[in-house]
């Protein structure tokens, strides 16, 4: 398998992993939702796609490193889900959390230095899996708002 069919067979799991989340997001509302669970979907995905794959979580401060045969990927997720910051014991929102902010921004940016310093890494594909949603009671979205000029999106 030649690096681009490692790339190919990543990118083909994320868009199953999308899949599996419209059918589960019925069952299981995004608001209960973190980055472990975004990332259990995108390695059940995997292990679908080809169940040679060897997946290792959180290695090196990577959150992924999928390997097959004598190739390897690194894939660090984030999940961002705009949802209310909630006090349980008073049982009130305070506000809003994890949206697009400037304190996101510099952990976006740290994952992909994480992946960029690796040594003996440069044919190695490397990703970067940003899972962003806005509540669906929002007038607008703070994503395409607040984003548009924030250079994450072009990384």
């Amino acid at each position: 398998m030649l690096a681009s069919a490692m790339r190919q067979l990543l990118i083909k799991a994320f868009g199953d992993a999308v899949t599996q989340f419209k059918a589960e997001e019925a069952r299981a509302p995004l608001g209960r939702w973190n980055e472990s669970v975004f990332r259990f979907f995108y390695s059940k995905a995997l292990t679908a796609q080809d169940a040679e794959v060897e997946q290792w979580f959180e290695v090196n401060r990577i959150d992924l490193v999928v390997r097959r045969k004598n190739e390897l990927a690194f894939i660090e997720f984030k999940f961002y889900l705009h949802s209310a910051r909630y006090y349980w014991f008073q049982g009130v929102s305070k506000g809003m959390k994890s949206y697009p902010s400037p304190k996101n921004l510099r952990e976006f940016e740290k994952s992909v230095d994480t992946l960029r310093r690796q040594p003996d890494s440069s044919a190695v594909p490397k990703f970067v899996a940003l899972f962003y949603a806005d509540p669906k009671d929002s007038p607008n979205s703070l994503l395409k708002n607040r984003c548009s000029s924030m250079p994450w999106l072009y990384i």
